[in-house]
């Protein structure tokens, strides 16, 4: 089993998890849940945003879902808010593209989740590195991210 930053918290805390691992390329990335229905439903992508402030916001929502930038920007205050851009997601969170968890970044980012994570009692998100995900309750991620519940979808 792998060890990623995201695992190792869960494991610190004992908070109860389910690993999912697939085999990873750049040409077909996507995970092998999408194709089961009801799992697929509980997909969420993690996205980061920075504001006209400079300041980074973490955004998780449904994998089949678009971020809405004017809704984060008006939660978040900002002027306006952009994608986070690729160089700096390494160095600012310690995770890559694709391979991105709101857990165990190098630093607690402001974190939103879409409103759509009330429908189910598990939601599955990325392990922190490519071809990692972890299923883990709803709750236990609003502890862990200090998450706010909002409308992040257009």
């Amino acid at each position: 089993m792998v060890k990623t930053n995201a695992i190792r918290l869960l494991d610190k805390q004992k908070i109860a998890y389910r690993l999912y691992e697939y085999e990873w390329n750049e040409d077909k990335h996507h995970s092998p849940l999408l194709q089961h229905s009801e799992l697929s439903k509980r997909v969420y992508k993690t996205i980061l945003v920075i504001g006209k402030s400079q300041c980074i916001y973490v955004c998780l929502i449904p994998i089949w879902q678009n971020i809405d930038f004017k809704k984060v920007a008006h939660l978040t205050q900002e002027k306006s808010v952009s994608l986070l851009p690729l160089d700096d997601l390494e160095k600012k969170t310690g995770y890559i593209r694709g391979g991105c968890s709101p857990i165990g970044m190098k630093k607690q980012y402001t974190t939103f989740i879409d409103k759509s994570v009330n429908t189910s009692d598990t939601l599955i998100i990325s392990g922190g590195k490519r071809g990692v995900q972890i299923e883990l309750s709803r709750q236990a991620l609003l502890r862990l991210t200090q998450a706010k519940i909002e409308s992040l979808v257009d």
